[in-house]
């Protein structure tokens, strides 16, 4: 793995949450996955999906992103910017630490998310 494919994948998430497309990050989550959204714990591929729907209409602005390549196959990656609900217009500031992992099936997941908002 390296910086560009880690850029590429975080702007396709992104882009995805944005546009309600959570049915195509299916393949990137696996029953292993882990998300943690503002302290409360979130595991396997069904419960994530049921979790990302319900962010409803939720933008997400991306500011700032560090990407940290562990060999070929993983990528630790913090990103940081804001979060606006599309209901009350209300802006938060949102950090997301992710853990990319590059299966043996040849397809980037998602091993761990942490997402922590102000």
């Amino acid at each position: 793995m390296n910086e560009i494919i880690a850029d590429k994948f975080i702007k396709f998430y992104y882009g995805q949450l944005n546009n309600h497309a959570i049915a195509q990050l299916i393949p990137h989550l696996r029953e292993c996955s882990t998300y943690v959204r503002d302290n409360v714990t979130i595991k396997g591929r069904d419960n994530i999906q049921n979790m990302l729907n319900q962010f409803g209409q939720v933008h997400f602005e991306p500011k700032q992103m560090t990407i940290l390549v562990n060999g070929d196959r993983r990528a630790n990656i913090m990103v940081s910017g804001i979060m606006v609900s599309g209901i009350s217009n209300t802006k938060y500031t949102f950090c997301e630490f992710m853990h990319l992992a590059y299966g043996n099936d040849k397809n980037y997941w998602i091993h761990s998310s942490i997402l922590q908002t102000v």
